[in-house]
């Protein structure tokens, strides 16, 4: 048992980027987890949404998910994009996770 190996994939990995800049392992696009690609978006609309950087302050999800989108074209993918805009769209969690899973071309798992 123990903690699943994607769960430390996503952990490890949400600060790369698809540039192959990021951290800690610098990985390029087609080596990273999608999931970890999503937390990484995620993590930077989150701090967007939170006012912790000052252009984005008082801005909603949706805004401020676009604003990270426009201001670091090249470091998310649009695919990544659409998904978590699913994810903030769909009120039914099950709905958006099938909805998510076939945007981004994956296999739906429960």
């Amino acid at each position: 048992a123990g903690i699943p190996r994607e769960s430390v994939r996503i952990v490890k990995e949400h600060h790369e980027n698809l540039m192959g800049t990021g951290f800690p392992s610098k990985l390029g696009k087609s080596q990273l987890f999608p999931m970890a690609r999503l937390a990484h978006l995620l993590s930077r609309t989150a701090t967007a949404a939170l006012a912790v950087e000052p252009a984005f302050r008082g801005q909603e999800t949706m805004q401020a998910l676009a604003r990270v989108r426009d201001r670091e074209a090249g470091v998310f993918d649009p695919v990544d994009v659409f998904a978590l805009e699913i994810l903030f769209a769909e009120k039914d969690v099950e709905k958006a996770r099938i909805k998510m899973t076939q945007s981004m071309g994956l296999t739906t798992r429960r």
